[in-house]
């Protein structure tokens, strides 16, 4: 089973290349019929990176209880709504 250490050596990349993703996305530019559901797959991204950064911020204070919360919140309730997301643009979009 991972240690706090293990997950706070380990968490600062993925939040860094969702935040990166994010970005890239956020700097984009949609069609204008698109526009609002490219900005709905950012700000679920950015709850994502929040979730990771808080799950590190726990495992740098040594908190295992707490980074486990925040890798399962993450994971199971935050991170699907990218992919409602990324479906609601590939539906606007007639895919």
């Amino acid at each position: 089973m991972p240690t706090a250490e293990d997950w706070a050596g380990f968490l600062a990349q993925p939040r860094d290349m969702v935040a990166g993703v994010s970005k890239c996305i956020a700097d984009s530019n949609p069609p204008a019929d698109l526009k609002d559901q490219v900005a709905a797959v950012v700000a679920a991204m950015g709850v994502v990176v929040a979730d990771l950064d808080t799950a590190l911020k726990a495992a740098q204070a040594g908190d295992l209880e707490n980074v486990d919360k925040w890798v399962t919140q993450m994971h199971d309730v935050d991170q699907p709504k990218i992919d409602d997301a990324v479906n609601s643009v590939k539906q606007a979009a007639g895919g």
